[in-house]
Order: structure tokens, then sequence, then C-alpha cells
């Protein structure tokens, strides 16, 4: 989960003007998971210091639950299971079996283009320790077989890794997920309406002052200005977005990106960006990744086919960008000029 290469810029960005001081959003913004995570609380029935002090608490939650996932910390139950799960079955905690089993769900529905075994993947290409390269290509070919969701096996709450080698890695999961447990906390401590973000996660609540949508603007993927790409106005949910700008490293002139296909190994190379919408950011998350991996024609058809997502994708085509959503998406999204 851990990000070790910068994102060139933030690709969401809230676009809610406060009227007065009075209305202005109390906001807490910390490093966390390699990216900045942000919670603005708009109301609540606390006094200012009694906010801070929930959300301090959330940042907290937020913390442990990435020293328990991580992947690239030693103590962590994911570390755990990618040193001993082959030999034999790791117990873990209720938040593994949660994301383990969304994560299996979604890489079978994505017919493993999502797929949370990829992690021996992105250590051979460096993504993992922050010191990216490209990889032999026979070096790619025999840590493929190591990445198949099916050879994980979870029984209640113990997990079983099938084949030597292999390794778990949650990063395109577990980011929605602790940005979801956030929110929740923050719901049941008396917050009515905010937001929480880490990076391309943004999970929104309640409504926004003097309006009845979160107006919500999608940075041009090729635009290092911060120019806008469109605008969303949405009711409560999540957006989140992946795009081939977010963990990048040059090579004999190549540029190459940390979303690798399971298929081939390589990063996958049919789009620029996808934006997904759905209730919860853990399924945003995951869904985004493995729309942008099935690309153009397969990732919108499988956007399509499914209530509860909606989503965007921007893609090259006649030497200009140009974009495909999903009818409800395309509602409420609006292309800048």
């Amino acid at each position: 989960m851990v990000m070790q290469l910068k994102r060139i810029l933030p690709m969401l960005v809230l676009l809610i003007a406060c009227s007065r001081p009075s209305n202005a959003p109390l906001e807490d913004v910390r490093m966390m998971m390699d990216t900045v995570v942000r919670i603005k609380v708009y109301e609540g029935p606390d006094s200012p210091a009694g906010i801070a002090a929930v959300m301090d608490s959330a940042f907290l939650l937020m913390g442990r639950l990435e020293e328990k996932i991580s992947a690239y910390t030693d103590s962590s139950e994911t570390a755990l299971i990618n040193r001993h799960a082959v030999h034999r079955a790791v117990t873990v905690s209720q938040e593994l079996v949660e994301l383990v089993e969304e994560g299996r769900k979604l890489s079978e529905l994505t017919g493993g283009a999502f797929d949370i075994s990829i992690g021996a993947l992105l250590e051979l290409w460096g993504f993992s320790s922050g010191r990216p390269q490209l990889p032999d290509p026979a070096a790619i070919e025999a840590v493929l077989p190591l990445v198949d969701f099916r050879r994980i096996d979870l029984d209640e709450n113990r997990i079983t890794l099938g084949k030597a080698g292999m390794r778990i890695d949650l990063g395109a999961i577990a980011k929605g997920y602790i940005v979801d447990r956030a929110v929740r906390f923050l719901k049941r401590r008396g917050v009515t309406a905010g937001l929480v973000e880490a990076g391309g996660d943004l999970r929104l609540f309640g409504k926004p002052p003097h309006r009845d949508l979160w107006r919500i603007g999608i940075r041009h993927p090729r635009n290092e200005s911060g120019a806008l790409f469109g605008i969303l106005d949405i009711e409560a949910g999540s957006v989140t977005t992946s795009g081939d700008y977010e963990r990048t490293f040059t090579q004999n002139g190549k540029r190459y990106h940390h979303l690798l296909d399971p298929a081939t190994g390589y990063p996958a190379n049919g789009c620029i960006s996808v934006t997904v919408i759905a209730e919860s950011a853990m399924l945003a998350d995951a869904w985004a990744t493995g729309v942008f991996i099935l690309g153009p024609e397969k990732g919108m058809a499988l956007l399509a086919s499914h209530s509860g997502v909606e989503g965007m994708m921007i893609f090259e085509q006649d030497n200009g960008l140009t974009y495909r959503a999903t009818p409800a998406f395309d509602e409420i999204f609006h292309l800048q000029e």
C-alpha cells in the first residue's frame, strides 16, 4: 500500500467555497499511506476543539489500519501472510478477512485484471521498494505464475497461499477501505457532513454548505498546470481516480507506470485515467484499477453491466484525448473546454 513515488498532481479537487468565515470547515492534513490524507468537517455537534479531537482520533484509526494492512510494514498481517502462509495457515483479523474476501470477489469479477496476489510482480518492478526499474523479460515470465488470486485460500479467519513465492498486495483496495473506516468513525462521533481524502480516493458524506451537491473537479491528466478536464456534481458517495501518471519512471527513453496487467506483467497501456463513483471508497478504488487495466472496450463494458458503480475513462484517440462514460456518469459530468 505504500506509495513510494509522488503523484504529479492530486487528480480530484473539491470545488466548494464557503461564503462566510463562520461556515469554513475544520480541516486537518497529514502524510499517511505515503500520500496526503485530508479530513474536512463541515457539520458536527461539538465545539471546534471537540471536532479537532474527533479528527485526530480518526487519523489514529487510519494509522493503526495502515500498520496492520500494509505489505511493506514487517509486522503487518499482510507481511506475515507473505512470509508464512505458504507453509501454514496464518490467522488474521476481521479487517484482513474483509479485504481478502472483497479482493477475491473483485478479482473474479474483472477476470483477474484486478488481482490482490500481484505482490511478487510489483516487487520485481521495484514499485514496492521505491526503486523501480524495467525487469528482464525472462524474470517477468517466471513471476507471472505467482499472480493468481484463485490460489489464495480463506478459511474463516485463516489464510493460505497456494504457491511458494506468492505475495498479496492490498494496495489497490486498502486505501479506499481505510477511508471508509474513517468516515464510519466520524459519523459515529456525530459528524454529519464532511469528507475524507487519501490521494486519489475521496469519500463525501452529508451535504456541502449552501448546496445540495458536492462539486468535484477532475484534473486534466496531461496538464501539469492544474487545469481541469471536467467537473462532477454528485451526492454523498465516493470518487476515485487511477491513472498512468501516478507512480512512474523513465528508462531508455520510455515511461512506465505502476498499474501492471497481471496477464502480461507489464503496465497496462489502453487508457490514461479512470474515474469511478461508488457508494464506498473501497469499491471505487478497486474498480478504478480493474477498469484501467481492462482498457476502453472491456473496462467500459464491465462498468456498464454492473449497478452501483459508474465511471469515466480518458484515453488517447486520433492524436488527442477523448473519454467514454457510463450514461449515469455522463449526466453529472461537465467537460471543460
